[in-house]
């Protein structure tokens, strides 16, 4: 384990702080230090595949929305077909 000194001077006199100067010690222990943020490397590896735009999503998520909105649209589209079956059986 690693210690370190560190020692402060006291000055009791500003005229003669030769005579009346004492030199205190304290023995502590050293941190470790250690890196705390980098990014090296990290724009050559995310360019080494290409940067992509996200893929859009082709329906957007229903997720959330208004419950009685989603039966209603529900009734809507199981109707739209119905009435587009019909008008394919005529013509």
């Amino acid at each position: 384990m690693r210690v370190h000194i560190s020692c402060i001077w006291k000055i009791y006199s500003r005229s003669d702080y030769r005579s009346r100067s004492q030199k205190s010690c304290v023995a502590q222990p050293a941190m470790a230090k250690s890196k705390n943020h980098t990014n090296h490397n990290q724009n050559r590896k995310d360019h080494r595949n290409g940067i992509h735009k996200p893929q859009r999503q082709r329906y957007q998520s229903m997720k959330g929305v208004d419950p009685k909105f989603l039966r209603n649209l529900r009734f809507a589209k199981k109707n739209n077909k119905r009435h587009h079956q019909k008008v394919e059986s005529k013509a």
